[in-house]
């Protein structure tokens, strides 16, 4: 509790926020090190909780909030990043350009209770 704490105090990444965006991204530990320069050490490091630099800190924070941020890494640098790293943050960021339904949409009659309903209405019609 006082690591976290201290990290909130100090606007630290936490381990968890850099897993859930290499999830998010589909990166591996070592695609994310050769994104950012740092080493898979390091990045390891920081999802085990170590306390980022405050330069390394302040960069993953940028990239982690900016998806712009991320584009142009990729497209002013490719030729320096693996295909696969390329690969998979093109994958990410077509996905992103594609307009996502709002799913926290609960739909009032779920298909069972519709169906009951029709037959319901189909039987007292007929009579």
């Amino acid at each position: 509790m006082a690591r976290q704490a201290y990290r909130d105090d100090m606007g630290l990444l936490s381990p968890t926020e850099l897993k859930k965006y290499r999830a998010k991204v589909g990166l591996s530990q070592r695609n994310l090190a050769e994104l950012t320069g740092l080493s898979p050490n390091t990045i390891a490091l920081y999802e085990a909780g170590a306390f980022p630099t405050p330069a390394n800190n302040k960069m993953l924070k940028y990239l982690i909030n900016d998806d712009e941020l991320l584009r142009q890494y990729i497209m002013d640098d490719a030729n320096n990043y693996s295909n696969d790293l390329v690969a998979k943050v093109k994958a990410y960021l077509q996905q992103e350009d594609i307009v996502v339904i709002d799913q926290s949409f609960q739909p009032k009659f779920i298909a069972v209770q519709l169906a009951n309903w029709l037959r319901v209405e189909n039987y007292f019609g007929l009579r």
